[in-house]
């Protein structure tokens, strides 16, 4: 999204926010789109996805999802995506 090789962090209140500032990323025709992979293990928090087949152009997959708990609920704390570009 931002040029290659390059790390982009962004903090978000909300899912909703998240979505509307993947939205403003997306060209005309909804590139890039958005993929998930196999899950291969989430436990101690972290899941991860396998990705060892490689990424395609044009796709955002998304790549570790860092959680924890707090007052008997589930937060998430970070979400790594892939750019295929």
């Amino acid at each position: 999204m931002e040029g290659k090789g390059s790390v982009v962090r962004r903090q978000f209140k909300t899912f909703a926010q998240f979505d509307a500032w993947l939205k403003k990323h997306e060209r005309e025709e909804g590139a890039p789109f958005r993929q998930v992979s196999e899950l291969v293990k989430c436990s101690r928090g972290h899941c991860e996805y396998n990705y060892d087949n490689g990424i395609l152009h044009n796709q955002l997959y998304l790549h570790d999802i860092y959680y924890r708990f707090r007052n008997g609920r589930t937060y998430i704390t970070r979400i790594d995506l892939l750019d295929g570009d």
